[in-house]
């Protein structure tokens, strides 16, 4: 897997050779960053990556202009072997913490949510979105295609900008508005 575009363009992600982390796939990846170029350009933005795995997004975003990521993961090492690699990190914040109880220091304008599908993850950190982000932050949230409750906007604070569906997964658009 490798950066997309940008400034990082073609460098290699590290990331596990198992199964355990599930790496957005590269023409998903193009897909969020072409919504996101339509609706809330990445350049100059401040972003967070929660269930950051690899770095992929968070990274991805940095190479096409963000001028700050934090990423966020019970387990960051490949995260941070990537920032190294990168060599990055002061553009970066690697944060080794449960997304559900991470209080950000600072605002984001664009927040990833990529967390591990079946887990009811994804409807409880937009529950919390007051908490992580404010009004007018765009969430980029990555689920199972084929997910059974509410449609994510009515889970929160939130409009309905874009989703697409890409194999297995789902990537939806939202502009938090509270």
């Amino acid at each position: 897997m490798r950066i997309i575009a940008g400034s990082l363009r073609g460098r290699v992600i590290l990331g596990p050779k198992d199964r355990n982390v599930r790496p957005t796939a590269s023409r998903a990846r193009e897909a969020v960053f072409n919504m996101l170029r339509s609706h809330a350009p990445i350049e100059g933005k401040a972003v967070l990556d929660l269930c950051c795995g690899t770095g992929a997004l968070g990274l991805e975003a940095l190479s096409r202009g963000a001028t700050h990521i934090t990423l966020v993961d019970l387990n960051p090492f490949y995260a941070q072997q990537n920032v190294d690699k990168f060599r990055v990190a002061e553009h970066c914040t690697v944060i080794k913490a449960n997304m559900l109880r991470y209080k950000p220091l600072a605002p984001a304008d664009i927040i990833f949510l990529d967390p591990p599908y079946r887990l009811g993850l994804i409807e409880k950190a937009l529950t919390m979105a007051t908490t992580i982000g404010q009004a007018g932050t765009m969430w980029v949230v990555e689920a199972e295609a084929r997910r059974d409750g509410p449609p994510l906007p009515e889970l929160g604070p939130f409009k309905l900008i874009a989703e697409r569906t890409y194999g297995a997964g789902t990537i939806t658009l939202l502009e938090q508005t509270a």
